[in-house]
C-alpha cells in the first residue's frame, strides 16, 4: 500500500469518527447490524480500507454523502454554497446588502463540511455586503479575521488584497495612522515577491498614495506616485495604470499643478471607461468631479451632470460612503451654481448615509452645510457645522484637511466681521500645519481658554 492510500484511508476514518461524534453517536449505535464495532473502530483508525458498499451504508447512516467520507467535500453542497455565495454578490452589486447578510449568515453558519476556499469567498463577500451597508467596524473585523488566516497560510496574494481593503476601510473610518502602517508594510512586501508593476501592487500603492494626501505628507506621496507610475507604465495593466494616474493627479492638484492634476485624471477617466469595473469608475467620476469644483475657475455644472451619472450608477454598485461621497459633491455643485437649499438638501442625503464611524466623510458633509447655512445667512448654525468639522478633523491626524476647515472658518468669520474669531481661526490652521507663533505676554491668558494659540493680527 502506498502512501497516499494510507493517508486516504486515515482521512476516511478520520471523517467517519469526526461525524459520528457530531452526530452524539457510538461505534456500537452506528455499526448496528450491518458491521461489527471492531471493524468500525479500525476503519475509524485507518487500519482498514472500505469497501464501496461499506462507504455507501457509512454515508447513509451518518447523513452525509459518499464523497464527504472519501474525499472530504461534497460536490452538491459545494454548488449550492457556490450558487449561494453568487446570489449574495448579486444581491450586493443591486444595493440589497441587508439580502446578501441574511444569505451569507445563512450559508455560514453550517460550514463543518464546506472547503476553505469556499468560507472564505463567502466572508469576503459578507465583509462587501457590510461596507455597503455602512458598518465599517464589523467590516474592518471580518477583513482582519481573513487577513490573519492569509498570513498564517502564507498566501502572500490574498493578503495583499485584503490590506487594500483595510487601508480603505481604516481611511474612511479616520485611522489614517493605522492604515499608513499597514499599507507601508505591505509595499515592502511587494518587490520581494515579484509583484512590482501587477495590479495588485498598482492598487496597494495607490491606496497608500491616497492616504500620504489624506495626511497632508505630499513629498512622499508624491514619491510613490513617481516611482509608481514609472513601474505601471512599464508593465502595468490599464486598470493598474488608471489607479496610478488617478492618484498621481491628487498629490498634483494639493501641489497647485491642476494642469497636471486635470490631465492625469483624464488619463485615468480613459482607462476605466474602456474596462468594466463600474464601481471604480463611478468613483473616479465623483472624485474628478470633485478635481472640477476646485479648479480656477471651477466648472460646477460640468461637474454636477457627471455627478449625477456616478449618483445613479453608485445606486447599483456603492457603498453607503461611496453614496454620502457623491452627495457632498453634488452639495458642493449646488453651492457653486447658487442653490444653497439644494445643496443643505445633498447634505442631508449624505449625512442619512453616514453612520458615526465614517468620520472623515462625515467632517466633509459638515464643511458643505456650514457654508450653504452661511450663504442662507444662517450664520450661527454655519459657525457650529465648521467647529464640527474643524474638531472633527483636527482629532483625525489629518493636519492638511484640519487646516482648511479652519482656514473655510476663518473666512466666514471675516465675511461676518468677526475679526477676532477669524484671526483665531487662522492661527488654528497654521497650527494645524505646525506653523505656531511665539506667545504674547498680553494675552496668553485670554486666548488659551478657547484655543491653545496665540492670537494673530489680522
Amino acid at each position: 500500500m502506498t502512501s497516499e492510500q494510507r493517508s486516504g484511508q486515515s482521512d476516511f476514518g478520520q471523517r467517519v469518527r469526526d461525524r459520528r461524534r457530531e452526530l452524539g453517536r457510538s461505534q456500537t449505535e452506528l455499526a448496528g447490524g450491518r458491521l461489527s464495532a471492531s471493524y468500525l473502530s479500525l476503519l475509524e483508525s485507518g487500519k482498514r480500507r472500505p469497501t464501496p458498499d461499506v462507504v455507501a451504508a457509512l454515508a447513509a447512516a451518518l447523513d452525509c454523502t459518499p464523497d464527504y467520507l472519501l474525499h472530504g467535500h461534497d460536490p452538491e453542497l459545494r454548488e449550492k454554497f457556490q450558487l449561494g455565495v453568487r446570489y449574495a454578490e448579486l444581491a450586493i452589486r443591486n444595493g440589497e446588502a441587508a439580502d446578501a447578510l441574511t444569505t451569507l449568515d445563512g450559508l455560514l453558519g453550517d460550514v463543518a463540511h464546506v472547503p476553505d476556499d469556499l468560507v472564505r469567498a463567502a466572508k469576503r463577500a459578507r465583509a462587501r455586503a457590510l461596507e455597503v451597508a455602512g458598518r465599517l467596524g464589523d467590516t474592518i473585523d471580518v477583513l482582519e479575521e481573513l487577513d490573519a488566516a492569509a498570513r498564517a497560510g502564507a498566501r502572500a496574494e490574498e493578503h495583499l488584497g485584503l490590506t487594500i481593503d483595510l487601508v480603505r476601510c481604516y481611511l474612511e473610518a479616520g485611522d489614517v495612522a493605522h492604515a499608513l502602517d499597514l499599507g507601508s508594510v505591505a509595499l515592502d512586501a511587494v518587490g520581494s515577491l515579484g509583484l512590482t508593476g501587477t495590479d495588485v501592487h498598482a492598487e496597494l500603492v495607490s491606496t497608500v498614495i491616497g492616504a500620504y494626501y489624506v495626511r497632508g505628507d505630499l513629498v512622499t506621496a508624491g514619491r510613490l506616485a513617481e516611482a509608481a507610475l514609472r513601474d505601471v507604465d512599464d508593465r502595468g495593466t490599464p486598470r493598474a495604470r488608471a489607479a496610478v494616474y488617478w492618484n498621481a493627479s491628487l498629490v498634483a492638484e494639493a501641489a497647485n499643478d491642476i494642469s497636471a492634476a486635470v490631465l492625469l485624471a483624464e488619463r485615468a477617466m480613459a482607462l476605466y471607461s474602456d474596462g468594466d469595473d463600474e464601481r471604480s469608475l463611478a468613483r473616479l467620476r465623483v472624485a474628478y468631479s470633485w478635481l472640477l469644483l476646485r479648479t480656477s475657475p471651477p466648472q460646477p455644472e460640468k461637474a454636477r451632470d457627471m455627478l449625477r451619472v456616478a449618483r445613479a450608477a453608485l445606486a447599483d454598485v456603492g457603498t453607503a460612503t461611496d453614496i454620502a461621497y457623491c452627495e457632498t459633491e453634488l452639495a458642493r455643485a449646488a453651492l457653486l451654481l447658487g442653490d444653497p437649499e439644494g445643496a443643505l438638501d445633498h447634505a442631508a442625503s449624505a449625512e442619512e448615509l453616514l453612520t458615526e464611524e465614517a468620520r472623515l466623510e462625515g467632517a466633509y458633509v459638515h464643511l458643505v452645510r456650514g457654508a450653504a447655512l452661511l450663504a442662507l445667512e444662517r450664520h450661527d448654525e454655519a459657525v457650529a457645522e465648521y467647529r464640527r468639522a474643524s474638531s472633527t478633523l483636527g482629532a483625525l491626524d489629518v493636519p492638511r484637511l484640519a487646516a482648511g476647515a479652519w482656514r473655510e472658518l476663518a473666512d466666514a468669520f471675516t465675511r461676518l466681521g468677526l475679526l477676532q474669531d477669524a484671526a483665531l481661526a487662522y492661527q488654528q490652521a497654521l497650527s494645524e500645519m505646525g506653523v505656531r507663533g511665539a506667545p504674547q505676554a498680553t494675552d496668553v491668558g485670554a486666548t488659551s481658554a478657547k484655543h491653545g494659540a496665540g492670537t494673530m493680527n489680522g
